[in-house]
């Protein structure tokens, strides 16, 4: 049974048809992650030069995830069906500093990128960002925002209905299925906000949108001991005619393991990209 296959459950099938997206299908979830592992690893890798934070950390970490632990996420659905995508791509928010607006930057394949490129990669992207060049969807963006009210609305509507319930790409003009790559990651704790609940774009039709919030010191009990230890509140916003609470409870429980071994995000993970179904 091929991915596509197994992905089109008949629940699956069924929820396409109930819920509208994605207005009506949402579910959220929250979990605090233990980084004390995580800023050992920041510390490290800074002291090498590279300039790791926690947003490259877990965008290499859902991302690791999410294509060989849960690759139930890495789908987007049209016409009534799931469809997985063909690599995994996190779409990152930054914050532009001369407009205080928030725009996005795309790393594509992170899954199978060590963390030194992942890093690269977003360093220039934010770079390109800042300085005005920005990707395709965020162009396509803002010629829609320049359109009077009523055509802006209607227009909206029309691109929702040809680009995500239909199917159909204009990859020139940045509308294809793999715009919004396959979930948005932000650190909403660097622009103030300890918690979040994130929204599902209609035209971005991703099965997922996390939020890094609160980062602090907590007492948790570890083998029956209080401890302190620096908690991350992630919180996650899933589209219910893709996935469901199991599969979160799955992807947090993954992101959990893959923390305690996080050297692993200094290698390629060979091993792990071949029976990956994604490229």
């Amino acid at each position: 049974m091929s991915l596509e296959d197994s992905l089109n459950t008949p629940w699956r099938r069924i929820a396409t048809a109930i819920y509208d997206p994605p207005k009506d299908s949402k579910l959220y979830g929250t979990v605090e992650l233990d980084i004390t592992k995580v800023d050992e690893y920041i510390h490290r890798k800074r002291k090498e030069g590279i300039k790791v934070t926690y947003t490259t950390v877990f965008a290499s970490l859902m991302s690791r995830s999410i294509a060989f632990d849960v690759p139930e996420f890495n789908v987007y659905v049209t016409r009534g069906r799931i469809h997985p995508r063909e690599s995994v791509n996190v779409m990152v928010s930054v914050l532009l500093e001369k407009t205080s607006e928030m725009s996005s930057i795309m790393v594509k394949s992170a899954h199978s990128k060590t963390m030194d490129q992942i890093v690269d990669e977003m360093r220039k992207g934010i770079l390109e960002s800042r300085n005005g060049q920005e990707n395709k969807t965020m162009q396509q963006k803002d010629r829609l925002s320049s359109l009077p009210w009523p055509l802006r609305k209607w227009m909206f509507s029309l691109l929702k209905h040809v680009f995500v319930r239909w199917g159909f790409q204009w990859k020139k003009k940045g509308l294809d299925r793999n715009s919004f790559g396959s979930f948005i990651l932000s650190n909403i704790y660097s622009l103030g906000l300890d918690h979040g609940y994130p929204a599902l774009f209609p035209l971005s039709n991703l099965a997922l949108v996390v939020l890094m919030g609160n980062i602090g010191k907590k007492p948790i009990v570890i083998n029956d001991e209080i401890v302190v230890r620096k908690l991350l509140t992630l919180s996650a916003c899933l589209d219910h005619r893709m996935v469901d609470g199991a599969h979160a409870g799955k992807l947090f429980r993954a992101l959990k393991q893959r923390i305690q071994r996080i050297d692993e995000l200094d290698e390629v993970p060979s091993e792990e990209l071949k029976d990956c179904p994604f490229s």
